[in-house]
């Protein structure tokens, strides 16, 4: 199944404080003509456990997606060199893991750029 990414429901998650991310995903969602894009932005909350204000934002938006297939992006998603509006997944593909990670693991492995 090709999915164009433009033309399906995107949610943007993470804390309002980040504007400078806010101002890079209004630019590149505009650049690659997605037209259903919703943020959850929320604030610091220094009673929730590391990244729990934020957690409580991806809840917010997977119940507030009404169809399929949709994404959900953090706010520090940046597209890569790699990037196309277009993705080929298998037929019966439940989620589909777009990115990747450096976190947690202390090195480089990969050689991605910081």
């Amino acid at each position: 199944m090709n999915i164009y990414l433009p033309d399906i429901p995107v949610c943007f998650v993470g804390l309002r404080e980040h504007t400078d991310r806010w101002s890079r995903i209004d630019e590149w969602t505009a650049t690659h003509g997605y037209k259903n894009v919703t943020k959850f932005e929320n604030e610091k909350d220094a009673s929730l456990p590391k990244y729990g204000d934020v957690r409580l934002k991806f809840m917010e938006a997977l119940k507030s997606l009404s169809s399929f297939p949709s994404i959900i992006f953090e706010d520090d998603a940046v597209p890569t060199e790699w990037y196309a509006n277009e993705i080929e997944v298998p037929n019966e593909s439940g989620i589909v893991y777009l990115g990747g990670s450096q976190y947690g693991t202390g090195a480089n492995p990969l050689g991605m750029k910081e």
